[in-house]
């Protein structure tokens, strides 16, 4: 919500501007940075650690001239906390998205629901279904038939195996709703695929 800090900033710094002496405004931008890092910490960040800052490298902001060079140095700070931010929820997002789809592999026999991979990762249904469409694209149920009708492909090759074989293999148990199924996705029968 980059949008939203630059508006707090820009508002901070219309505040800033009645301030008297330079000390008052160096110990507002310490209390605000001492209060991010208090909130960072209390999702297991670090203010100093994410921007490469050590607590001395503060005093810069004693030393900067103007009321704009301040305002430009804690924006540049709060954009490269953002996206830093930003990038660390997508990088846990994208391993939870690859541990659904190993899971999804794991379970294909089985048929595997959306609350099923719900209860597995400790998520409501909804919320894990959200994240994993933001994430690929495609529905969780849409993924997993993707999948099995894949995997049924790969397994209707082995000659020795049924057509009935693959489909339980797969998760289908009835042979008709899984014929018309891979009709539907590749446009011919499995027998005819398989011939």
């Amino acid at each position: 919500r980059l949008v939203d800090v630059d508006d707090c900033n820009e508002e901070l710094f219309i505040w800033v501007s009645t301030m008297e002496t330079k000390l008052e405004i160096y110990q507002l931008f310490l209390h605000i940075v001492t209060k991010l890092d208090a909130f960072l910490h209390t999702i297991n960040e670090d203010f100093y650690t994410m921007l490469g800052l050590e607590r001395r490298q503060l005093s810069i902001l004693y030393h900067l001239e103007t009321i704009e060079d301040m305002k430009s140095w804690l924006r540049r700070r709060m954009f490269e906390l953002s996206e830093q931010l930003q990038r660390k929820r997508q990088g846990k997002k994208r391993k939870l998205v690859e541990e659904i789809q190993a899971y999804i592999e794991d379970h294909l026999e089985q048929n595997v629901m959306l609350r099923d991979a719900a209860n597995h990762f400790s998520f409501s249904p909804n919320h894990l279904g959200q994240i994993f469409y933001e994430e690929t694209g495609i529905y969780f149920s849409d993924y997993v038939g993707m999948r099995r009708m894949e995997r049924v492909k790969q397994l209707l090759g082995d000659p020795k195996l049924k057509v009935y074989e693959a489909a339980h293999r797969v998760g289908y148990k009835n042979l008709s709703h899984f014929s018309k199924q891979f009709k539907e996705y590749y446009g011919v029968s499995p027998g005819d695929y398989r011939r």
